[in-house]
């Protein structure tokens, strides 16, 4: 499975691609919004990890395109930021997942697969 995980803190950023790789998944961690989106057309990743508050573009604004039918069609989002944030996203934008940042390496790889799960449910993996 390739995960995207996006986020403006590269320690971060590293860190989430660090546990997932290690649990078995293929991560790219980008810093920045720019990167991602020229990454948009040329991998296909099953799972978007993006920050929410994201500079220059919001996170929401980034999942939207890589949910786009030309793009990522098949790539589930999920956004993250601080509790308050998040809160305020899920009010939002209810057509989101929406998470804390994840503080514990169980709590990052869970998110994941709790998202496999759905998937498979519904037929999408």
């Amino acid at each position: 499975m390739r995960v995207l995980v996006v986020d403006d803190e590269p320690i971060l950023a590293n860190w989430m691609a660090d546990v997932l790789d290690w649990h078995g998944y293929q991560t790219l961690p980008l810093y920045n919004a720019r990167e991602a989106l020229d990454h948009l057309f040329e991998i296909q990743f099953d799972v978007a990890l993006i920050c929410i508050t994201l500079p220059t573009i919001s996170g929401d604004e980034m999942g939207d395109l890589y949910r786009m039918e030309v793009f990522q069609p098949a790539c589930r989002v999920i956004l993250f930021d601080r509790l308050d944030v998040v809160e305020d996203m899920k009010a939002r934008r209810p057509d989101f997942e929406c998470r804390g940042t994840p503080r514990k390496s169980e709590e990052l790889v869970s998110m994941i697969r709790f998202g496999q799960a759905a998937m498979s449910a519904f037929g999408e993996n």
